[in-house]
């Protein structure tokens, strides 16, 4: 007798009405992770809230493995932004710190994670938090704060200075948020300002690729 090819006997109902296989909730949580597009209408609907009340109930080192691999692995800023805070609110510092150190690989993305927190959960935020964003406010030069800054309309760089109080660590960093509290950063070079500047032309499109200052 078969002791491991057996049947699944663990069936559902799905949203069509017809017989479908259950899965355990990490399963779950990975399916809806890594295919979500976070509080938009889908065809079955949005589900999104069942997504953040699965991931506040489950192992919280999975979580943050999970949202660390939804953003390095499969380019996911959203969801990866939402399981990171789900982490910091309930996981502890040391998770806190992986989770956050995992999804942090643009500026803008530690204020999407605290504007995210905010909407979520509210003020304060958790000191493990604050403490490993200002170590990942660090990792920044006057540029890439430049570059996204204009596009931070609740939370700003600035605001993230004064809630972390991060301290710079060398000259680049120092320089770079001086910038940010005197409003003094430099002009991106981005494909927006070079345009505004030289035309929309052949040469101006081939300068910016030459620079590698915008991608495929």
């Amino acid at each position: 007798m078969a002791k491991f090819n057996q049947a699944n006997t663990m069936k559902t109902v799905n949203k069509c009405g017809h017989v479908a296989y259950k899965m355990g909730d990490k399963e779950k949580l990975v399916s809806m992770a890594l295919t979500t597009m976070f509080n938009e209408n889908k065809f079955y609907g949005d589900n999104s809230n069942e997504l953040v009340k699965l991931a506040e109930k489950s192992d919280m080192a999975f979580v943050a493995k999970l949202a660390t691999y939804a953003r390095r692995v499969m380019n996911l800023r959203s969801v990866s932004h939402v399981l990171a805070c789900v982490v910091a609110r309930f996981g502890g510092g040391q998770l806190t710190r992986h989770a956050i150190s995992g999804v942090v690989i643009r500026p803008d993305d530690i204020t999407e994670i605290m504007s995210c927190y905010k909407a979520m959960y509210g003020k304060p935020f958790p000191n493990a938090m604050k403490r490993q964003i200002a170590v990942e406010m660090n990792k920044f030069n006057d540029m890439s704060f430049a570059k996204y800054n204009g596009k931070c309309k609740g939370i700003k760089f600035k605001d993230v200075l004064k809630i972390t109080h991060a301290r710079p660590t060398n000259a680049k960093t120092e320089k770079a948020f001086n910038d940010i509290i005197n409003d003094t950063l430099p002009i991106p070079h981005n494909w927006e300002t070079v345009l505004s500047e030289k035309g929309n032309t052949k040469e101006a499109w081939e300068e910016l690729i030459e620079s590698n200052d915008i991608g495929y």
